[in-house]
């Protein structure tokens, strides 16, 4: 008989990755070294308006946007994601693959611990570990779960005060979002929401609201509660509300599928080169950046740019790149040997994240409000639904099982945020196959908005023994947890998830029992005590891998600002900045549909400043 395992277990996933990664990798190289013959095996020079490094969330979007009018060249360090990626079903074990992933660990955290005897959330004792950033056109987005927030209204019109930048205010990025959404889903809510006030109808970027049959009973936990029903997105409250993914049927909609693919050897304008790791910017006499080193499948390439060097790697790699191209820190760049083109002290500071715990519960009364399990021999079914034309089933409702809510924390309250959310309860329970009773929920209980800041360190003594590859080159201090509000809001957010989970009544009435398992160090700390829950935090809680801020923008009259309102690289011209490490604070949503906007909005400044 044909067993879940057998098809789609963790171990046959794992192969069928390694298999089209070293496809991928061996048929590019085969081309690249045909494409370089006439070359002598020396660099060519080639010159484009647009050099573009890393071709993830952002990457692909500005590749394509700039596409349009000027000739661009993307430089992806890793290939193309494979067939897996285009259900979500398998993000977790895709991110795990090193053929398709950069993973970074970090240095020893002091306000997380890491559970005793085994790893928790990215977590060993002292180290988050085999935390990901995925390396294949798409980045991130071709495997993250999918999870489509934009953050609260006050997120934008914070940054808006922050920046002195009237454009960055929610009702004027709103148009950003509206420009790349497909939406296709439900508005919930008594906001008075008009879709298309708030919502775009026909971009290349697929929204969905997920159904689960659990939501009119988290709906009604609630209002139970005395909480609203709202939609996530169009104006963000303090609020119980469904998830809404980017993908159609259970098939992924990222910048990748719907942006740049359909345009990749469409356009003679723009080159997109795989298996390219950007060494560094050139930087002339004049702080003026004009092009790229980079490697082509570990052969030296040179590309120029007439008009501007775009950064767009990530939140770890962005300030590595930037230090190895003379811009960073003086102290660190004179350390490392490096000559200094210009001293930017904030270069891999203000690493933010959002941080959390997991909270497994388990439900004795089996109900139809549940996921149902799927039957081994009704696998096959599932599998022709969903390769249907329709696509249908299972595999097109997976982790359908998500719904969500956001609250306001008093420490918020007290800072005068009332109406901002910073705390994300997620409630997940993914449908399995083959699997009996008892039914099983996991929370995922967030805090949004930290106060705690790491940074990403450039590791000079590797860069003196010759190491210059990014990830290496990197060391991660999250420091997450170490700022005692932190810590506070986070006590709330699992008290808001308990009260949910076992004194509502459409909860009680699942029968839902707190069956998480306890790390023994904090068996010694009375039940449920502040103490335990101190313990708890500090043995289990990690990062939520939404990294951002190490480029942070910000006024020139910030010394710890990397980049301007418009993306631009203090002190240098024509370099830019344009990923998720350009964020000051985290937004409360996660962080890829943010990812999207700001690449959107960076396409638009170029179009503007170029327009002549």
């Amino acid at each position: 008989m044909l067993t879940n395992t057998f098809l789609t277990g963790a171990a046959t996933i794992q192969l069928i990755l390694s298999y089209y990664a070293n496809y991928y990798n061996q048929t590019d190289l085969a081309a690249t070294l045909e494409e370089m013959k006439p070359d002598f095996g020396l660099p060519k020079i080639e010159i484009f308006d647009f050099v573009i490094v890393g071709g993830g969330t952002a990457g692909c979007l500005l590749a394509s946007r700039l596409s349009e009018r000027y000739t661009v060249l993307l430089l992806e360090r890793g290939g193309p994601p494979p067939p897996p990626t285009k259900n979500p079903y398998y993000g977790y074990q895709i991110e795990q693959h090193p053929g398709f992933n950069d993973h970074f660990s970090s240095t020893p955290q002091k306000g997380i611990k890491g559970a005793d005897g085994g790893n928790s959330r990215h977590l060993k004792p002292l180290q988050l570990n085999n935390v990901t950033t995925g390396r294949m056109l798409g980045g991130s987005g071709s495997h993250n779960g999918n999870i489509y927030n934009r953050g609260s209204p006050h997120d934008y019109d914070n940054y808006a005060k922050l920046f002195n930048d009237e454009s960055w205010k929610y009702e004027n990025i709103l148009k950003y979002y509206k420009r790349f959404e497909s939406f296709g889903g439900i508005v919930f809510g008594d906001q008075n929401i008009t879709r298309s006030d708030y919502f775009g109808q026909s971009g290349p970027i697929h929204v969905e609201t997920n159904l689960p049959p659990i939501l009119p009973t988290w709906f009604q936990a609630g209002i139970e509660l005395g909480y609203k029903v709202q939609d996530p997105n169009a104006l963000q409250e303090e609020s119980f509300t469904p998830m809404v993914k980017s993908a159609k049927n259970g098939r992924r909609s990222s910048t990748y599928t719907g942006y740049l693919k359909k345009i990749m050897g469409t356009r003679s304008n723009l080159r997109v080169l795989m298996y390219s790791d950007v060494d560094e910017v050139l930087i002339n006499e004049n702080k003026t950046a004009y092009g790229v080193v980079y490697k082509r499948h570990g052969m030296p390439q040179i590309a120029h740019a007439s008009k501007e060097v775009i950064l767009s790697p990530s939140t770890f790699t962005t300030p590595i790149i930037l230090i190895k191209s003379g811009v960073g820190p003086k102290d660190v760049l004179l350390k490392a040997k490096i000559p200094v083109k210009h001293h930017l002290p904030g270069v891999g500071k203000n690493l933010r994240d959002h941080a959390g715990v997991f909270l497994e519960f388990t439900a004795t009364n089996s109900s139809d409000e549940l996921l149902p399990v799927v039957s081994e021999t009704g696998l096959e079914k599932e599998l022709l639904k969903f390769q249907s034309v329709e696509s249908s089933g299972f595999y097109s409702r997976n982790d359908l099982g998500h719904a969500q809510a956001f609250f306001v924390s008093q420490v918020a309250k007290k800072r005068g945020q009332t109406g901002w959310p910073d705390i994300q309860v997620v409630f997940k329970q993914t449908a399995r196959v083959g699997k009996k009773s008892p039914q099983r929920v996991t929370m995922h209980v967030i805090v949004n908005r930290l106060e705690s800041q790491g940074e990403v360190i450039f590791d000079t003594d590797k860069y003196l023994q010759g190491v210059r590859d990014a990830v290496e080159l990197a060391k991660i201090d999250y420091n997450l947890l170490t700022d005692e509000e932190d810590r506070l809001v986070l006590m709330e957010a699992i008290n808001h998830t308990l009260k949910i989970m076992e004194e509502t009544t459409p909860m009680r009435a699942l029968g839902m029992n707190f069956t998480q398992a306890i790390p023994s160090v904090c068996q010694t700390f009375p039940y449920r005590s502040p103490e335990f829950w101190t313990c708890y935090m500090q043995q289990m809680a990690g990062s939520w891998w939404h990294q951002s801020g190490t480029c942070k923008m910000g006024q020139k009259s910030d010394e710890f600002a990397v980049v301007d309102s418009k993306f631009r690289v203090f002190g240098i011209n024509k370099l830019r900045v344009v990923d998720a490490s350009i964020y000051p604070v985290t937004l409360n949503a996660n962080i890829n549909a943010a990812t999207i906007m700001i690449a959107e909005k960076a396409a638009e400044d170029l179009f503007n400043e170029y327009a002549s």
